[in-house]
């Protein structure tokens, strides 16, 4: 009897694989990161491209930014603290 793949692809297993993490234990990506914060993909780049100590948590994996969304929605908030005061 001939060798059965798996029908599954390689995105659908990904797609599990991530759907088994909660959102607040995942590295996003800025797409997601942008869905999940309802802005466009444009303000997370330019957030990205900050410095200093007011600039968006983020990681390089490479090319690639990633976020932790706790530190990032930690960090939104303290932002708009700071933009009420």
């Amino acid at each position: 009897m001939p060798y059965k793949r798996n029908p599954q692809t390689l995105e659908d297993r990904q797609r599990a694989a991530e759907a088994a993490i909660p959102l607040s234990e995942r590295r996003l990506t800025s797409d997601e990161l942008a869905v999940v914060l309802k802005v466009p993909l444009s303000w997370v780049y330019k957030q990205t491209s900050q410095r200093g100590p007011d600039a968006m948590p983020h990681f390089k994996c490479g090319k690639y930014c990633r976020f932790d969304l706790q530190q990032v929605l930690e960090w939104s908030a303290n932002k708009a603290q700071v933009a009420h005061k």
